[in-house]
């Protein structure tokens, strides 16, 4: 994927880096043009934990789909699952 520096105009390559300080991971991206940091997201283990489980659901979900096996009530606790998550994760960020 490419990106465009807000300050520096320039587009780079995205490589996404993560760093860790306590139990909070960072994900971000640097300029390398510039050195501009972008921080994508912060995470704490209770979002790590979810991000987790959401993956494997969606794992589970595109297989049960292939084998025609998948109930409506389990997309619809997916879909409260990730809203629970989307609004967690932007509480933890100052988003919402």
């Amino acid at each position: 994927m490419v990106a465009r520096c807000d300050f520096c105009k320039a587009e780079f390559e995205l490589r996404v880096l993560t760093k860790r300080e306590g139990e909070v991971e960072t994900t971000y991206f640097i300029c390398p043009q510039c050195g501009e940091e972008y921080t994508v997201c912060r995470t704490n283990p209770e979002l790590r934990k979810m991000q987790q489980l959401i993956e494997r659901r969606r794992a589970w979900i595109i297989r049960a789909r292939g084998r025609e096996t998948l109930k409506p009530e389990y997309l619809t606790a997916f879909q409260e699952l990730v809203r629970e998550y989307r609004t967690k994760m932007n509480a933890f960020n100052g988003k919402g």
